[in-house]
C-alpha cells in the first residue's frame, strides 16, 4: 500500500533514539496512495506519535488524503499512571478529521507491557467528527465502517478550511525549534521544550 517515515516522536525517559528511531526524510514526509478500490481512495500513513501534531493532518489533507490511518502503541503514562489519556487522544484526532475533511481509522494496541497499560479503543471517525465504530479498550476486536467519500467534498464545501487559509501569516508554524527537548524532558534552556524561556 505504502509506507511512512516519522518526522516527528517523543522519547520515554531511557530510550535511546540512535538504537531505536530514526527520525524520517523531509523530503516527502506526508505521500499520500491511491487505493485501487472503488472512488480511488487515497490514504496517508502516519503514525503513533504524529497524531498529536494538527499540523501533520493538515499536510496530509492539502496532499490530497480522504483517510488516515494512525497505527498506534498508546497507553498509560508511566509517571502518571492514574491520569488518562485517552479521551484526550480520541477528541485530538477527532478535531484533526474535522478540520481537515478527513476519516481517520486508528487501531491502536491494549495490554500491559511493563510499566504502560496500552488503552485499545481503536477507532474510525468520518469528516463531521462522528464516531463510525470503536473498540473496546481490553480486547481483540475488528471494526468495520462504511465510508461515504463525498462526505468529504460535502464537509469541505460547507466549511471551505483549506480554501480559507491564511499561510502568509503562518511564518511562526516554520521557524527553527527553540530550546531542544533534553533527554531529562525539560527544555535545554530551562523551562518548556520548543517555547522561549
Amino acid at each position: 500500500m505504502g509506507q511512512h517515515q516519522s518526522c516527528t516522536f517523543r522519547l520515554p525517559k531511557g530510550i535511546s533514539k540512535t538504537r531505536y528511531f530514526q527520525l524520517g526524510p523531509n523530503h516527502n514526509p506526508y505521500p499520500v496512495y491511491e487505493l485501487g478500490l472503488a472512488g480511488s481512495p487515497r490514504i496517508g500513513l502516519p503514525t503513533c506519535w504524529d497524531e498529536w501534531f494538527p499540523e501533520v493532518a493538515r499536510a496530509y489533507g492539502l496532499n490530497g488524503a480522504d483517510i488516515l490511518c494512525y497505527p498506534t502503541a498508546i497507553g498509560s503514562e508511566p509517571d502518571h499512571p492514574d491520569f488518562d489519556t485517552e479521551p484526550l487522544w480520541r477528541q485530538v484526532i477527532v478535531s484533526h478529521a474535522i478540520a481537515n475533511g478527513l476519516f481517520i481509522v486508528v487501531p491502536n494496541r491494549f495490554g500491559n507491557e511493563g510499566r504502560i497499560d496500552f488503552y485499545g479503543s481503536s477507532f474510525i471517525v468520518d469528516p463531521y467528527g462522528r464516531i463510525l465504530a470503536q473498540a473496546a479498550r481490553d480486547t481483540d476486536e475488528i471494526l468495520i465502517a462504511d465510508l461515504d467519500l463525498d462526505q468529504r467534498r460535502d464537509w469541505l464545501e460547507l466549511f471551505p478550511f483549506f480554501g480559507t487559509r491564511r499561510p502568509d501569516t503562518y511564518g511562526v508554524l516554520t521557524e527553527p525549534l527553540v530550546n531542544a527537548r533534553t533527554s531529562s524532558g525539560q527544555g535545554i534552556e530551562g523551562g518548556i521544550p520548543g517555547l522561549k524561556p
